[in-house]
């Protein structure tokens, strides 16, 4: 699911999409002239590796996101006091567009690339 960032206002705007058996289900929002905050829920099943075995099993997941997305290259200088976010929590997106399968398999590939053990939960 592709949003062009000019047709997005302050109102909250639905949005759900997937990637490899995870699903994000939330809203997307401006907060800025060139800033919007996506905020969902990631929910499904993704298949990692085990750090002890290197066995590879499906995790479930059932966590919150919350992003603040610039439109364009994003200055670490500013204020994100008030939102929630640091700048950690911020993906930049060119072109105009919001690609939220690209920030879902992002998340999905971060989720991946930390450590997993099979006998936890």
């Amino acid at each position: 699911m592709r949003l062009d960032m000019q047709k997005i206002g302050h109102s909250v705007k639905s949005v759900a999409c997937a990637f490899e058996g995870v699903h994000l289900d939330g809203q997307v929002h401006r907060v800025a002239p060139k800033l919007f905050m996506l905020e969902g829920h990631l929910h499904g099943e993704v298949p990692v590796v085990c750090a002890r075995s290197a066995e590879v099993f499906n995790k479930t997941l059932s966590q919150d996101l919350k992003l603040l997305l610039c439109d364009g290259v994003f200055d670490p200088k500013q204020s994100l006091e008030g939102w929630g976010v640091d700048a950690l929590d911020t993906m930049e997106c060119f072109g105009g567009v919001i690609d939220l399968e690209d920030i879902l398999r992002s998340e999905v590939q971060s989720i991946q690339t930390d450590y997993h053990y099979l006998d936890q939960p």
